[in-house]
C-alpha cells in the first residue's frame, strides 16, 4: 500500500505505483533503484538534451541499432572499432 504525503508519493518496499496517464513535473522526476531501475515497454521519446550515466566508466548498452538523423560526433581519440562485429 503506498502512503499519501502533502507533494510526495512514496511507495513501500515490494509495492507498486501504476500511473495510467502522464507525469509532469517543474523541477524534474528521479528514478533510483536496483538494476532494471527503469524499464520502458514501446517508444520513449526524450526532447531536448539527453545525457546516460555522470561518469567516464559507465557503459551504455545499445542491443538494437543505433541510428542518428543529423549526422554522429564521436570522439576519435576514443573510438574503437570491431571489425569482427556482426
Amino acid at each position: 500500500m503506498s502512503t499519501l504525503k502533502v507533494n510526495t508519493i512514496t511507495v513501500n518496499s515490494g509495492d507498486s505505483l501504476t500511473i495510467s496517464n502522464q507525469i509532469t513535473a517543474s523541477s524534474g522526476i528521479e528514478i533510483r533503484g536496483t538494476d532494471e531501475a527503469l524499464v520502458v515497454t514501446g517508444s520513449a521519446n526524450f526532447l531536448g538534451n539527453v545525457t546516460l550515466g555522470n561518469a567516464a566508466a559507465d557503459v551504455a548498452t545499445v542491443t538494437g541499432q543505433l541510428t542518428a538523423s543529423n549526422g554522429l560526433k564521436i570522439d576519435a581519440g576514443n573510438l574503437v572499432v570491431d571489425e569482427n562485429a556482426t
